[in-house]
């Protein structure tokens, strides 16, 4: 189809596609950015609403543990939300989850409706509910009652969003007459079977919404323009380009017709890819009209040629002239050729070269001529027995050198196994020799950590002697520090007490301060948190002081047996040192020995690695040479010339013998085997033998 297209459709339909992809793309953009927004209010509503939870959270606590009643609580409750605003107007109210229809618990503007029953026809306006934070947007039919919705949805999951039409309050009291869209997020307190929630206007989403659509428009009309106006040049400018591509062809194809004299070349310099192309048109057409020209001087020297040869003439008779075209060329050989063939001496001379270039070489011509033709007979014959000496000659050198590259690679191979058995024999033993040296050096240097320490456990025994002593004494001090403790425990509790009041109205004034107090908010929630642990961890100071005063009591008479031990442990603690120096001393020789076996397993280790490392290139060498050799014997073989049989008959002779004594050979090295300590049995290929020895 699109084949089918002009250059100008197919342009079109480019900036069509372009200018849609644009369209399409920004209003998705916008319609993710209005999504965004409403997001933004919806997470801001959260947090207000979670800021009203922990007042009522709090009042709760208070009741539960019993220092207020619960009429208290929530009046307090009540009290702190109905004071907190946000965004100068906004405000927390709460509702009770009543069937058929909920009454109002406390609303912050229009006190008026506190403990009425809302069924009035004015709150038949939800729109949209959403069950959870995170669940699906129902539509409604316009006309649910708001706060049957704002029960429904708590009853569901404690949490959501409903969306409703509400009139927007009047600098100066009152109401508009229009509805906007409004959002409210509404949790629930299952306790007191409070619903209590905010709401925000969103319609300055649809606002913001629709004029970046009316911007997105103009831009897209501009950008229209502009890329028409681009296309219509363009494709102003191709039309010329392709109009003068065509002429210049037609003005080259009549003189290939030899309509006119000469081809005309097209006249475009620009330095786009239109003119990239006229120029090599333009190159090319200038070398064809040589080529013609040459063409032309070779078919009429060809016509002198045959004129000349009808008259009798054929020695020196031929085509000198070169072509441009290839096939005439090729026709110029071919003519030449068959004046060459016209001879009946050429004809023999012919069929010994086919023979000789089919690898018979044992062909011989059987006449002869005198003058030049007699000459050439000659040198052919000759040329003959020379090939036929050479191949003999290259097959005698293949076979000598196949059968000493396989008496190299046996050699090497086993060369190669011994190496590699070798060098994991001094492994085993270098890793051994390793092992032992690093226990030894363990050894020493535990034994004169041991010492060290044994000293030091002397001394510690002595200061620990006199630490407990003075011990006897402390334990008195502590029980009158556990006394002056508990005294300080009852002051902590009574700050504690009063940093929980001080960060609850901390609380609500950062509430009051709305976003810009939200920082604050959570600030003076940790306060409270750490004013509720610190006046638990009194209550565990004082616990474990008392426990302390006891243990106190009980250490006194432990440090009195304990100054009797440490006399006996300083004995045997001397006994030991003695014990220590003495093994120390009987490592550090059998080190000094152990480092002397190591280095020399070392360097005969390196050796070992060396000799294997020579051995596997010498094998691969053989391999390569092996392999060089077989396709100098096939190449051979594939070819006829005398003596070629007594040649096979002495190879075949040859790899008996051969095989005779490697067999010899191996028998001998396996005899002269010993056996080790552990028999490792090795299996050695020689294509593996690189991948052996860096495994190893």
């Amino acid at each position: 189809m699109i084949k089918n297209l002009t250059l100008k459709q197919k342009i079109l339909t480019i900036v069509s596609l372009s200018l849609f992809t644009i369209v399409v793309t920004s209003f998705l953009s916008l319609m993710t950015q209005k999504e965004i927004m409403i997001q933004e209010k919806k997470e801001k509503l959260k947090n207000v609403v979670e800021v009203g939870e922990s007042i009522i959270k709090y009042n709760y606590k208070l009741f539960k543990d019993g220092k207020i009643s619960e009429d208290e609580a929530k009046q307090n409750a009540i009290s702190m939300i109905k004071s907190l605003r946000y965004n100068e107007k906004e405000y927390i109210w709460i509702n009770d989850d009543s069937k058929p229809f909920a009454k109002m618990v406390m609303h912050p503007t229009v006190p008026a409706l506190d403990g009425k029953v809302l069924d009035a026809e004015k709150f038949n306006c939800a729109t949209q509910i959403q069950v959870g934070v995170d669940g699906k947007e129902i539509k409604t039919d316009g006309k649910k009652n708001l706060f049957n919705a704002f029960v429904e949805v708590t009853d569901q999951k404690g949490i959501g969003y409903v969306s409703y039409d509400w009139p927007k309050p009047i600098v100066g009291g009152g109401t508009t007459k229009e509805l906007y869209p409004k959002l409210s997020f509404v949790k629930k307190f299952n306790e007191w079977s409070w619903v209590y929630g905010s709401g925000v206007y969103i319609d300055d989403v649809d606002i913001a919404f629709y004029s970046q659509l009316k911007t997105l428009g103009s831009f897209v009309l501009l950008m229209l323009c502009l890329i028409l106006l681009i296309s219509y040049l363009v494709n102003k400018d191709l039309n010329e380009k392709l109009s003068k591509f065509q002429n210049g062809l037609l003005d080259f194809f009549s003189f290939l017709n030899k309509q006119s004299a000469k081809s005309v070349d097209i006249e475009i310099d620009s330095k786009d890819e239109f003119g990239v192309m006229a120029n090599i048109i333009n190159e090319n057409i200038a070398k064809i009209e040589n080529g013609v020209i040459k063409d032309n001087a070779l078919i009429n020297e060809c016509v002198s040629v045959v004129n000349k040869t009808k008259d009798g003439y054929i020695k020196n008779i031929r085509i000198d002239e070169t072509a441009n075209n290839p096939e005439l060329n090729e026709l110029k050989n071919l003519f030449n050729g068959l004046l060459d063939e016209i001879e009946k001496t050429l004809e023999e001379i012919n069929g010994a070269l086919n023979e000789y270039a089919n690898s018979n070489y044992s062909y011989k011509l059987n006449f002869s001529k005198n003058g030049e033709f007699g000459f050439t007979i000659d040198k052919v014959r000759i040329l003959g027995d020379e090939l036929s000496n050479t191949t003999k000659t290259f097959l005698e050198n293949g076979l000598l050198l196949q059968n000493s590259a396989n008496i190299l690679k046996d050699a090497m191979e086993n060369l190669t196994n011994a190496s590699i058995q070798q060098a994991a024999n001094l492994e085993k033993t270098s890793a051994a020799l390793e092992q032992m040296t690093a226990n030894i050096a363990s050894n020493t240097q535990k034994a004169q950590i041991m010492a060290t320490e044994a000293h030091e456990a002397k001394e510690a025994t002595k200061e620990g002697n006199t630490l407990a002593t003075k011990t006897v004494s402390s334990m008195v001090e502590i029980e009158q520090a556990t006394n002056a403790i508990n005294e300080a425990v009852s002051t902590i509790e009574n700050i504690a007490f009063q940093t929980n009041i001080l960060s609850l109205n901390a609380a609500v004034e950062a509430a009051t301060a709305g976003d810009a107090g939200k920082g604050f908010a959570v600030v003076a929630q940790e306060v409270r948190n750490l004013a509720n642990r610190s006046a638990e961890a009194a209550k565990s100071i004082k616990l474990l002081t008392d426990q302390a005063k006891q243990k106190a009591n009980d250490g006194n008479s432990i440090v009195k047996l304990m100054i009797e031990g440490f006399g006996k442990i300083s004995d045997k603690i001397e006994k030991t040192t003695n014990l220590v120096i003495e093994v120390t001393n009987a490592n550090k020789e059998q080190m000094s020995g152990i480092e002397q076996i190591n280095d020399a397993v070392a360097s005969l280790d390196k050796m070992t690695q060396e000799n294997a490392k020579i051995a596997l290139d010498t094998d691969s060498i053989s391999n390569e040479v092996l392999k060089q050799a077989d396709e100098f014997v096939f190449e051979a073989m594939k070819k006829e010339f005398i003596g070629k049989n007594e040649l096979i008959n002495q190879s075949s002779s040859k790899k008996v013998q051969k095989q005779i004594v490697t067999n010899k050979f191996l028998d001998n090295k396996q005899v002269q085997k010993q056996p080790t300590k552990t028999h490792h049995k090795i299996e050695h290929k020689s294509k593996e033998t690189n991948h052996e020895w860096e495994s190893f």
